[in-house]
């Protein structure tokens, strides 16, 4: 079990720029396809391009995967779709569709992982804010990964 890299990047890169338009989604997607287009890149997208990169640039922050304090005890879970037909587009939902558990494997709550990076100096001088505190907001506010409105991926009163 590990987080990847480029997850960690990704909800970070995200925050910061939610942060950078006060949260305000219409803002987001302009601000984003500025720094993507990378053309005539200044002031605050500049910031961003540097750090995070783009299609045209090399990132200055390198991000490596989160790997766990320790390796641990893994434990199992399970989704249960209960209408198998329908998310597959062969029927609508009816009662006579049973549902159709699928079994997983989960990092137990309170697992401590290790976050490395590289030229962090460099993020905290550009953003004049700590790499580490701007992770755990990202975190709070974002979660990671794909089931973080079942609680999967979202930090609580552990710190990173």
């Amino acid at each position: 079990p590990y987080i990847p890299s480029s997850a960690i990047k990704g909800v970070l890169r995200a925050y910061k720029i939610l942060e950078k338009v006060e949260f305000d989604l219409e803002k987001y997607g302009d601000f984003e396809k500025k720094i993507e287009k990378g053309e005539q890149i200044e002031g605050e997208h500049k910031a961003f391009v540097e750090i995070f990169g783009n299609q045209k640039k090399r990132v200055s922050l390198i991000v490596l995967d989160a790997l766990p304090d320790k390796f641990p005890a893994l434990e199992e879970d399970i989704m249960n779709p209960h209408y198998a037909a329908y998310y597959s587009n062969q029927a609508p939902p009816t009662d006579n569709q049973y549902p159709t558990p699928i079994k997983f494997l989960t990092v137990p709550k309170g697992t401590k992982f290790n976050f490395y990076f590289k030229n962090h100096k460099t993020y905290e001088n550009i953003f004049k804010s700590s790499l580490k505190d701007d992770l755990i907001k990202a975190f709070e506010f974002l979660g990671i990964g794909s089931k973080t409105g079942l609680g999967y991926g979202v930090i609580g009163d552990e710190e990173l």
